[in-house]
């Protein structure tokens, strides 16, 4: 809308004689580059992932992950910004646990071209194109990098993946059978606070997240700004012992949640 107006003004000037016409390709070329609209890229991810393998996470009310939900993850991730990948075990001690961290690589944007605005001259737009091309070819070469880069990262850990996964959900003794819930998410506050605001942050918790440790319990720290911890718990079962801010059932949910943002818990 406001390019036609600058282009019908300009035109009605022209056909007056009051302006001159090198004056006017150079105003309007100048307008138009005012217009242009630099695509914002997206904030990247912080997803602290949480499985739970005490008894509670061996209830039919809590999914359990599997490698191929953390591979869809991951490529995610990779697909709206990249960022920090976190993976911690709930158990009887979390002082000792084994934390797995990866930066998952961000896939570039694909440039857009706009198209030729009402009274743009061919020489101007022609500039727009060539851009586009550079661009594009330049796009082009970085996601193939970045994909390559990704699908090795993915052969590579697949194995570690698999082996923590199937350790962490094996039966405990009832003397093992215990969730040091506050000692995992006081892990997942300062992992998650060293990054600072610049992110998009989530505490993604496969638990009922219930402490129920025999000897005294630890103090929960203070949730960093900024993060949301999210329970999935098919049941809603038991009151959990951290702040929830969002519950639902499965993991396709909050994969919808976090990178469409479409579904209202």
């Amino acid at each position: 809308m406001r390019s036609l107006i600058i282009s019908l003004l300009i035109g009605l000037c022209l056909a007056c004689g009051k302006i001159d016409s090198k004056k006017v390709s150079a105003g309007l070329s100048s307008a138009f580059a005012e217009e242009e609209i630099k695509e914002i890229p997206p904030l990247p991810f912080n997803i602290y992932l949480v499985i739970d393998g005490s008894g509670s996470g061996q209830s039919y009310a809590i999914p359990k992950l599997s490698t191929s939900s953390l591979v869809s993850l991951i490529e995610k991730m990779s697909a709206s910004g990249g960022g920090h990948l976190y993976l911690n075990a709930i158990d009887l001690e979390a002082d000792n646990n084994l934390l797995l961290h990866y930066h998952v690589p961000s896939l570039p944007l694909k440039p857009s071209k706009r198209a030729k605005h009402v009274g743009e001259q061919s020489y101007q737009y022609q500039k727009i194109e060539k851009e586009y091309e550079i661009a594009i070819k330049d796009y082009e070469e970085k996601y193939q990098q970045v994909l390559n880069q990704l699908e090795s990262f993915k052969a590579e850990q697949l194995p570690r993946w698999e082996s923590y996964i199937e350790q962490t959900y094996i039966r405990k003794s009832n003397a093992e059978d215990y969730s040091d819930v506050l000692g995992v998410i006081n892990s997942a506050y300062r992992s998650l606070a060293s990054h600072g605001n610049n992110f998009n942050t989530y505490i993604v918790a496969l638990s009922d997240l219930e402490n129920d440790v025999p000897q005294k319990p630890k103090t929960l720290s203070t949730k960093p700004k900024g993060v949301k911890t999210i329970r999935i718990n098919a049941t809603d079962s038991g009151k959990p012992s951290v702040p929830i801010d969002i519950e639902t059932d499965n993991f396709e949910n909050v994969m919808e949640h976090i990178f469409n943002t479409k579904i209202n818990f």
